[in-house]
């Protein structure tokens, strides 16, 4: 190989690996946008006034729960915006993600499962929780009130969120009765 070539070689090696190292920043800084149990604040977050740029949380949202592995829900108090905006990622494999403006139940059935749920919030810790296998739930979508029905995991995940949005979160609660516990 001559002089040139290697030096060529090594240019672009050098700026594979800028990039590599650039990427690795920036997924690093998205994760950090989740806050941990200890930075959440547990307070009844607002409506949002939708002629704000509401746009941005969801794409902030979009953002931190696209780094995440199993990340399948994400509230906007949980990126530390006080805005009742959440979003649901039900299926993995698909990645495709539903985000929700100003969410309310506005319909619950009276059949419940439990089921193990986590909490991006709380990392690695999982607690059963008790929910509604049907809902409703009335959301704003571009200025328009739309009522939609869910069932499963979709409306697992969408109560776990609106949860956050009313400053509960379940998993949390389990993880500090068993830190009290735990000696």
């Amino acid at each position: 190989m001559s002089k040139t070539k290697f030096a060529k070689e090594q240019k672009r090696k050098k700026k594979r690996e800028t990039i590599k190292k650039n990427k690795i920043k920036h997924l690093s800084h998205l994760r950090q946008m989740i806050l941990k149990f200890d930075e959440l604040e547990e307070v009844r977050c607002e409506a949002v006034d939708l002629d704000s740029d509401y746009k941005k949380i969801i794409q902030d949202l979009e953002k931190a729960i696209s780094v995440t592995k199993n990340g399948i829900g994400l509230a906007a108090p949980q990126i530390g915006q006080n805005k009742r905006i959440i979003i649901i990622r039900p299926d993995l494999k698909t990645n495709a993600m539903q985000s929700f403006v100003n969410p309310r139940i506005s319909e619950i059935s009276q059949d419940t499962t439990v089921m193990k749920e986590g909490c991006l919030s709380y990392p690695g810790y999982f607690a059963k929780v008790i929910r509604s296998i049907e809902i409703k739930v009335e959301h704003d979508f571009n200025g328009i009130k739309k009522e939609d029905s869910f069932k499963g995991i979709e409306a697992r995940i969408i109560q776990h969120e609106i949860d956050h949005l009313n400053g509960k979160c379940d998993v949390g609660e389990e993880y500090k009765k068993s830190k009290i516990y735990n000696f």
